[in-house]
């Protein structure tokens, strides 16, 4: 198996898709710093499935993806393959018949990521498990850097276990032995829940055995109850349907009546809308003539207005007639005069170039004869130079000799004074030596005082911090309390404010509570008889809430009257505004005398009503009238006993909303507890206030213990500032008297150095002395030599000066005459100049004047046109007034013609809408009768459904389908009641009953059966475990001493390879344990003592790793390694040994090597350059090697596409 390819897209600085093709033997990579070589590394490594972000050198793993640069934007991808070759018998069942293996790995900016095997989407867990037996791996040798190898050496021998582990291939039975161990663990677990679950369903069959047969029992006597119950349902649903047959008829009747009378209202209101749609007509005719009366005032308006807008025109044209002859004759003058100017301005012109013509020809002669003269000037000017420069030169040296000989006697003078410095530095150096040896003794006593004083405050420092932690951690422990509280006032708040709103909204109450309410509140005085609802009277226990809810229901939204007057004035409202309907209790009830209610020893009775509610005394009578004849008992069975045994004249409720009608009709079924209710809802308002009261004051108590505690906070906080600052100045003390003490051991260091160095410039001095005198005399020769030079060029530059003032003179009188001829010239030729440019000026202004005649002339042309059309409008729009005011007239006639014929169909729409008024009249008549007919069908229909949902309720079936099923029978009722009452007394006397015991028995029976089962398969499952771990321990042992035992001496023959002899060996650390134990490494070069490998030298590191590493090579080959620049630290003799030793493992692995060393490229086959041409952004170049040339070719597959 080898590497055969690697695709990257989006990695790191690989923005475009790159494949690198990698053959057989040694691959290097090469490039600068910072090229992205190592990305190559990192992007297998991470193929290979690594997890960690910091190992691939990002803070997290988002940042593999391409980041963009400032010509490319992000990527949101990133994408690397790596393909295996030569595969065949390597890898796991399932994969044997692939030749070729492809991994890709996928990772999404959005932290999404993905696996694929040949493009077969897998899990990470998948691509470990087919390349662990192969030695790939994300966490294996496979891939070395530097920092690796150092690693090797200096990390925990129980770490260096893994590079044995991985040679011995142990590596899927350390993974296979914790997933045993991990499996026994669970199946431990297990075991012990099931054998909790065994005891307890062992306990509950015993229990359950009794309450099935219980159970079987009740079922019995349940079935002959239902028989009754259905028969006596039967017949009285059958009566009940033969009362609403007969009522359904006289309703039928009354709505063929209803028929009638809506077909007459009908025809009249189609007579009233053919007369509506007539006077619509009628009326649109007069809109129409309307809208033409208006067009055609408009349109004489308009007229009107055209024709001034036209007198206004003709003035205006009238001036600019005017205004235009007076500029035509002004333009004319000018034209004139301008050409007047033009002719004289030619003239002018003419005789300024017969001047210029004449003062040219002068000016050449003269600087023909100036140009001959300069030349003279300049030969003169050669000569004299060279004799200034010769002059200068004899000057310069003269100075720097003399210089030089100053310099010497001040160098001999300044010598002569360092002599006696030296002397007077060393008597005071030996004076300060004393001195600093005495400071030192006096400072490293401080010293030690301020160090005690430090070492005292960081213990009050301490104890501080102590009692600040202890203060913060009361502080969050209120903080706490406080949110906590404040969550609950935050919640009954919200409650309180919701069902305030509620309250205002009237949510929940009918619309014609709602209207009444609403309009008592504007504070009208036609309802100021509206007392309040029943709801706002009644109050009491939450215990009793549900049972008085359920009694009144609806009636609690009934309205409180103060008189029935009251009543029918509310009643007269709702109808008028069509405002819904509503229940008016009057205060002016009759009393009615009830009989009490005598309890006899019932059983489950909690008492009446009346009794166990509150409300005013203004409303006694209210609250009879509701409540005087309700009993409110413990539950429905009680309720039922006590009608059956008293059948007293009262409705019984229960605690949990049930009611028992004095009938015997029971209203039941699934209700929410303490839901909306408005009794409940007005009793959680009233708590809400008072919790919502409560709650601010605990927060308030809380709110003081914080600001108390923050105080004491503060204070120590203070405290632990001010100590923080005494023991920070004190630390600095302490610095500056250690500094001190050093600065002082320093100076006597330096002041001993320093008289050593006085008494070496002492002699250096003297030999100084004689060498400045023998260079002085030297230069005071030169110096003579140089003055007689001197003299001699100084003669001749005077002769050469005299000659060139001579020449110089001429040259400036002809120079003067040559300018003052230029300047004539140039003065005449500026002004001929001038003169062309007044002429073209003079041109240009007669050609304006011209256009701008010719344009006045067609301004008054185009004005005298436009007066003759003004005056023709004018014209035109007079007869339009004229025919448009004749039209008008007409038009005004006709519409009062049609206003008198919308008068008559409006009046005769009248007398039909009054007859269509008494019909309507007639059929709310029948309305009403067919509504209370509806009423009474709809109370039959309710018993009915009622009688249908109480079977259902009861037994899950339909009454129909029960009748249907019983067929024609006849049945005794008084008898029938009599045994049904025999049987419920039976079904009481069994007590409570498990109806589903019986099944639970079952279940419970079959369960147990299953879990024995289940336990014994987990102890067998648990002594399986065992023996696997210990077979794989077992194993694991022999391959780690038999890898362990060959490696070593591995180890030690390359160690001897690379480094030319020594020795090196593995040492167990506990040779009793090698499953756990750790590994030393022993190295020994060439001529060294045997030593820690710590001391060893960087390279000497560097080689000791790679020889085991190689070592591990030979005896469990990887199918290919990436070693990115472990030759860093390698000299050029050890490169060579190094590339040896990775020569001769070619026919065992494959390697690839990023480097910066020659001598490793020239031992490639192959060799790949990364290059950053465009910053940020990866490219790679190839050259391969064979034995004969060496070409280099662009990389085939570069960038994709």
């Amino acid at each position: 198996m080898r590497l055969s390819k690697l695709e990257i897209l989006g990695f790191k600085s690989f923005c475009d898709k790159t494949t690198v093709v990698f053959q057989p033997g040694i691959t290097a990579i090469v490039g600068p710093n910072g090229c992205g070589k190592s990305n190559i590394s990192d992007a297998i490594q991470w193929a290979l499935g690594e997890q960690s972000a910091k190992t691939l050198r990002g803070e997290k793993m988002e940042d593999v993806i391409f980041n963009g640069t400032d010509n490319r934007k992000p990527l949101g991808m990133a994408e690397v393959n790596i393909i295996l070759t030569d595969v065949d018998g390597q890898l796991p069942a399932g994969f044997g018949e692939y030749k070729e293996i492809q991994v890709t790995r996928r990772l999404y900016r959005s932290g999404e990521s993905e696996y694929f095997i040949n493009r077969i989407p897998c899990r990470l867990k998948d691509i470990r498990d087919l390349l662990i037996d192969s030695g790939i791996g994300a966490k294996t040798h496979t891939i070395i850097e530097q920092g690796k190898m150092d690693q090797i050496l200096s990390s925990k021998p129980t770490d260096r276990r893994i590079i044995i582990e991985e040679t011995a291939g142990i590596m899927k039975f350390k993974i296979r032995r914790n997933e045993a161990m991990n499996k026994l663990e669970a199946t431990n677990q297990n075991l012990l829940r099931v054998n909790d679950i065994v005891s307890e369903i062992k306990r509950q069959i015993n229990s359950i055995d009794r309450q099935a047969k219980k159970a079987e029992k009740y079922k019995k006597l349940k079935e002959e109850i239902k028989d009754i119950e259905l028969r006596l349902a039967s017949k009285n649903l059958t009566s009940l349907e033969e009362k609403r047959e007969s009522l359904n008829k006289e309703l039928t009747g009354k709505k063929d009546e209803e028929i009638k009378a809506t077909a007459d209202i009908a025809r009249i209101e189609n007579q009233i809308e053919d007369g509506r749609m007539i006077i619509a007509e009628k009326e649109k005719e007069i809109s129409e003539i309307d809208t033409k009366v208006f067009e055609l005032e408009n349109r004489i308006h308009r007229n009107e207005g055209r024709i001034e807008m036209l007198k206004g025109q003709l003035n205006t044209f009238n001036g600019q007639m005017e205004r235009g002859s007076l500029e035509i004759e002004h333009i004319k003058k000018e034209i004139e005069q301008q050409q007047y100017q033009k002719t004289l301005a030619i003239k002018e012109r003419e005789e300024f170039e017969a001047q210029l013509k004449e003062k040219e020809h002068s000016l050449k002669q003269k600087e023909e004869a100036f140009e001959s003269l300069l030349s003279q000037q300049q030969n003169i000017q050669d000569n004299l130079e060279e004799g200034k420069s010769e002059v200068f030169r004899i000057i310069t040296e003269i100075t720097n000799t003399a210089n030089q000989i100053n310099t010497l006697k001040s160098m001999l003078s300044e010598t002569e004074k360092k002599e006696i410095k030296r002397l007077a530095e060393d008597e005071e150096l030996l004076n300060e030596y004393n001195k600093a040896k005495g400071r030192l003794k006096d400072i490293e006593g401080q010293n030690s005082s301020i160090r005690e004083a430090l070492n005292n405050k960081k213990n009050d420092y301490a104890n501080t911090i102590k009692d600040m932690d202890r203060l913060q951690s009361e502080l969050k422990q209120l903080e706490q309390s406080l949110f906590l509280e404040k969550e609950h006032l935050s919640s009954n708040s919200a409650r309180l404010n919701s069902l305030s709103d509620m309250e205002r909204n009237l949510t929940g109450y009918q619309e014609g509570v709602k209207n009444i309410l609403g309009r008592k509140e504007k504070g009208t005085n036609e309802l100021a008889g509206i007392h309040c609802l029943v709801a706002d009277i009644i109050e009491t226990d939450p215990r009793y809430e549900m049972a008085v809810e359920a009694v009144l229901g609806e009636r609690l939204q009934n309205i409180v009257t103060e008189t029935h007057h009251d009543t029918k004035k509310a009643v007269e409202y709702l109808k008028q505004e069509g405002a819904g309907r509503g229940t008016f209790i009057p205060l002016e009830l009759k009393e009615k005398e009830r009989a009490s209610y005598v309890k006899n020893g019932d059983a489950g009775v909690v008492g009446p009503a009346l009794e166990l509610i509150r409300y005013k005394d203004d409303y006694k009578k209210v609250a009879e009238y509701l409540l005087g004849d309700v009993l409110i008992v413990e539950d429905l069975d009680s309720a039922i006993n006590i009608w059956n045994k008293n059948g007293i004249n009262k409705t019984l409720v229960t605690l949990s909303g049930e009611v028992v009608d004095p009938w015997g009709a029971v209203s039941a079924g699934s209700v929410k507890e303490n839901g909306d209710g408005l009794l409940h809802r007005r009793r959680e308002l009233k708590e809400l206030e008072r919790s919502v009261v409560d709650k601010k004051g605990v927060v308030e108590q809380l709110e003081d213990k914080i600001k108390e505690a923050r105080a004491k906070l503060d204070k120590v906080m203070d405290g632990k500032q001010k100590l923080e600052a005494a023991i920070h100045q004190t630390e600095i003390q302490s610095i500056g008297t250690e500094r001190d003490v050093q600065t002082l051991i320093d100076e006597l260091n330096r002041l001993e150095g320093r008289l050593a160095i006085v008494k070496t410039e002492k002699d250096i001095i003297a030999s100084e002395k004689a060498r400045i005198a023998d260079e002085a005399n030297t230069a005071k020769q030169n110096l003579e030599n140089l003055t007689r030079q001197r003299q001699e060029n100084e003669d001749k530059v005077i002769d050469l000066q005299a000659e060139y003032k001579e020449i110089q003179t001429s040259v400036e009188e002809l120079r003067g005459e040559v300018t003052h001829i230029k300047v004539s010239v140039t003065s005449i030729h500026e002004k001929a100049e001038n003169a062309l440019l007044n002429i073209h000026r003079i041109e240009k202004t007669i050609d304006g004047n011209k256009n701008q005649l010719k344009n006045r002339e067609d301004e008054i042309s185009q004005t005298k046109k436009g007066i003759e059309e003004a005056n023709k409008a004018i014209s035109d729009s007079e007869a339009q007034i004229n025919e448009l005011s004749q039209q008008l007239n007409e038009l005004k006639g006709i519409k009062v013609e049609r206003i008198e014929a919308l008068t008559a169909e409006t009046d005769k729409l009248k007398m039909i809408e009054a007859e269509v008024k008494q019909q309507r009249k007639i059929l709310e008549d029948i309305h009403k009768i067919i509504s209370e007919l509806e009423v009474k069908d709809t109370e039959l229909r309710l018993q009915t459904e009622h009688l249908k949902s109480t079977i259902y309720e009861n037994y899950h079936t339909s009454l129909d389908e029960v009748r249907k099923g019983l067929g024609e029978f006849t049945i005794d009722m008084e008898e029938a009641n009599s045994n049904l009452s025999a049987l419920k007394a039976k079904v009481e006397e069994l007590g409570p009953v498990n109806l589903s015991a019986i099944e639970e028995y079952q279940e419970l029976t079959q369960r147990y059966e299953f879990l024995t089962k289940q336990q014994a398969d987990l102890m067998q499952s648990i002594d399986d475990l065992q023996k696997a771990i210990s077979k794989i321990n077992k194993t694991t042992k022999q391959l780690f001493i038999d890898t362990f035992n060959t490696l070593n001496e591995t180890f030690n023959n390359v160690f001897k390879s690379i480094f030319g002899g020594g020795r090196a060996s593995l040492v167990l650390v506990d040779e009793n344990n090698p499953l756990e134990s750790g590994i030393e490494i022993v190295a020994q070069p060439t001529g060294k003592r045997l030593e820690n490998i710590a001391l060893l030298s960087g390279g000497e590191k560097a080689l000791t790793a790679i020889s085991l590493l190689f070592a591990s090579f030979l005896i469990k080959p990887t199918p290919f390694c990436m070693l990115d620049e472990i030759d860093a630290p390698l000299d050029e003799a050890n490169i060579g040994r190094f590339t040896n030793v990775l020569r001769s493992m070619v026919d065992k692995s494959q390697f690839i090597v990023i480097t910066h060393n020659k001598r490793t490229m020239e031992a490639s086959d192959a060799l790949y350059g990364v290059t950053m041409e465009e910053l940020g952004v990866s490219k790679i170049v190839s050259v391969r090697f064979n034995e004969e040339t060496l070409q280099r070719t662009e990389e085939e597959a570069m960038v994709a596409g």
